[in-house]
């Protein structure tokens, strides 16, 4: 995996846990955690301790996860720690896939009449549930 594409892909999956997290939880982040989300994490932080550039801007990502601004400083960071060393790159990268692999949702559903949704990033529209519904435009 490349750095570039590294970086959002860690973004999205630590989000959940950021924002539970707080400035106060950083550490406690990678123990509150799915078990790889908590290494990533961990991985993260041991390397950006060498920049403070970079803990900065994971400081900024814990204290308002949700700030495009705090993403981006703490994507690009990121990407370069990782664009400066191949092994610690290959590392998140083997991190981040079984992060990803613990986080994934898995429904079994069966029986008649069943819906189940699954909306992934933003959702935006109408969005109908349930049986002979309709959508008017006014």
């Amino acid at each position: 995996m490349d750095p570039v594409s590294l970086a959002p892909a860690v973004v999205t999956v630590l989000a959940p846990y950021l924002a539970k997290a707080g400035v106060k939880l950083a550490d406690s982040l990678a123990e509150n955690a799915p078990e790889y989300a908590g290494k990533l994490w961990t991985a993260i932080m041991e390397k950006f301790r060498e920049k403070p550039a970079a803990e900065e801007a994971a400081h900024d990502l814990l204290e308002n996860p949700a700030d495009a601004d705090n993403q981006a400083a703490f994507r690009k960071e990121l990407r370069k720690a990782a664009e400066s060393d191949p092994n610690w790159l290959a590392l998140l990268a083997d991190l981040l896939a079984k992060a990803q692999a613990e986080t994934a949702q898995q429904v079994k559903v069966s029986g008649d009449n069943n819906i189940v949704i699954n909306v992934g990033g933003n959702a935006q529209g109408n969005i109908v549930v349930g049986s002979n519904n309709t959508v008017n435009s006014k």
